[in-house]
């Protein structure tokens, strides 16, 4: 029972982190892809900074897709496929 909660919520948070990444990506790429700087930061950023920043922030936000599908990866394999029993029993080998 604890374990299929767990399983719900970590599946839901991961969607919920995956949507709000691709809304953001598609986003700035919409705002980003009219290569006009917004009235509101025109005075304190240029066009060639502009697109720098266009070009980071949909760069990151497609390295954080896969960062998020990996951790998730690692985290499952961490809890259910049998890493922390080696760790407890390594843990107390060194114990003594």
């Amino acid at each position: 029972m604890v374990a299929g909660l767990f399983l719900t919520f970590f599946f839901l948070e991961l969607l919920i982190e995956l949507t709000l990444n691709e809304k953001n990506i598609s986003y700035v790429h919409r705002q980003w892809s009219g290569k006009e700087v917004p009235d509101l930061f025109r005075s304190k950023l240029g066009p060639e900074d502009f697109d720098k920043s266009g070009a980071y922030t949909l760069a990151k936000g497609r390295f954080q897709r896969w960062a998020e599908l990996y951790s998730a990866l690692v985290m499952l394999f961490v809890l259910f496929g049998g890493v922390l029993p080696l760790l407890e029993h390594y843990s107390q080998s060194l114990g003594g």
